[in-house]
């Protein structure tokens, strides 16, 4: 995962229907001491595509995929009703992202080498959700500034999934982030390292976190991840039309693309 902001205020926006839509605002120093960091689900095809192209090009430098002819990493799970992509904006550029899958009639990604795990949470009742395509530009931004617009994404991506009804979130993870995760954010571990075909057979963790933890103080990240708390306005899913539907699943039909997702 990639890391990266301190209180925010809400600012007016139009978003595609017409309606306000707030927008969260932060502050980098790097560069101009005014520039705005905006957070908020993606909700237009621009949006969408800086996304994904952001993805494409950290996966197909860290060796996790192969370039693609659509220049985008698009899984068929983008098509899925309900996937959100969360985006960080810094002058109308995406420098952050990430994407919320919901269990559905495709499954998670993650169930193509964790199967049993996910059913056993499937048994046990809970309603799932799995974060993947994590990636930012490190170029945007310090170290430090990094983790700040990491956690502040990351809120706004439990508390939409806590919105839409899910209890459990799962995530794929690259063994050396495992502890991190479990440390500063309270995710478990579900399983051993496997391989992930996928992701040009790098190993990979399955961790899940309760949703229900909220602020908890035992994991350091918690309270910052809460400390903004979005309104259901911020929270709303925003489908696909018919057009950008049709334009991803090219995308995802390019036959260089890797199907799955995968968190680094």
């Amino acid at each position: 995962m990639r890391e990266g902001c301190d209180a925010s205020s809400a600012v007016g926006n139009t978003n595609r229907t017409g309606c306000p839509a707030p927008l969260r605002v932060d502050r980098l120093s790097r560069g101009t001491p005014s520039a705005e960091l905006i957070y908020k689900i993606a909700d237009s095809r621009n949006e969408r595509e800086q996304a994904l192209r952001l993805v494409h090009d950290v996966y197909t430098a860290e060796r996790l995929m192969r370039p693609a002819a659509s220049g985008m990493r698009v899984t068929p799970w983008h098509l899925s009703e309900g996937t959100n992509i969360y985006v960080a904006k810094h002058f109308q550029r995406v420098v952050c992202t990430m994407t919320s899958v919901p269990d559905g009639e495709r499954g998670l990604p993650l169930e193509a080498i964790y199967p049993s795990e996910v059913a056993f949470l499937r048994r046990a009742g809970h309603r799932l959700a799995e974060v993947t395509c994590l990636a930012a530009r490190q170029d945007a931004y310090s170290i430090e500034q990094g983790l700040r617009v990491f956690v502040r994404l990351v809120g706004l991506l439990f508390q939409a999934c806590r919105f839409a009804g899910r209890e459990r979130l799962l995530i794929a993870v690259h063994p050396r982030h495992a502890r991190f995760y479990r440390r500063a954010l309270g995710f478990e571990q579900l399983g051993g390292v496997r391989m992930y075909p996928s992701v040009c057979d790098q190993p990979a963790v399955a961790c899940e976190h309760d949703l229900g933890l909220q602020a908890d103080p035992r994991f350091p990240l918690l309270p910052d991840v809460y400390e903004v708390r979005f309104s259901s306005r911020e929270l709303v899913s925003h489908p696909l039309d018919a057009a950008e539907r049709d334009h991803l699943n090219r995308a995802v039909s390019d036959p260089n693309r890797d199907a799955l997702s995968f968190a680094s």
